[in-house]
């Protein structure tokens, strides 16, 4: 795959992403004459994103092209379909501690299973899996009163 070419795609998401951010952003508020409004600071860092990229991509431009080599490459494009499951499962189920048990426990089984023997590891990543979304509770539920 070319660095080029991998770059300009991912700078093209993240523009993207910026875009939307960005109208996101201006649905808050912006500023008046006399005070900032709650989506001044998240316009600027939208704008910033956007132009971060920008000014990214013409630097890659300049620079000589290489080739690199993405070692399991099909073991990422499985873990991004397995995060975009994860989220759509969240927003259709609503179950979010159940939903990032499962997720957490299927990604440790998927880079975890050429390892060892299957049983050796399925209680561990279950003790795992247990252990951050427990984790994750107790920051976001518990202590700073989240509510997923």
């Amino acid at each position: 795959m070319s660095a080029r070419k991998g770059t300009l795609t991912a700078l093209v998401c993240l523009i993207c992403l910026g875009i939307v951010y960005l109208i996101s952003a201006q649905k808050l508020g912006g500023a008046t004459s006399t005070t900032l409004g709650p989506g001044y600071f998240p316009t600027i860092l939208g704008i910033a994103l956007i132009v971060m990229c920008i000014i990214s991509g013409v630097q890659t431009f300049r620079k000589p092209d290489k080739q690199i080599k993405i070692p399991n490459l099909k073991l990422v494009f499985l873990t991004i379909l397995i995060i975009a499951v994860y989220f759509i499962a969240w927003n259709t189920l609503g179950y979010f501690y159940l939903c990032t048990f499962i997720f957490f426990f299927i990604l440790f089984m998927l880079y975890r299973h050429n390892q060892e023997n299957l049983t050796k590891i399925f209680i561990p990543n279950i003790l795992m899996s247990i252990i951050i979304t427990l984790i994750i509770f107790v920051v976001f539920d518990v202590i700073m009163s989240v509510r997923f």
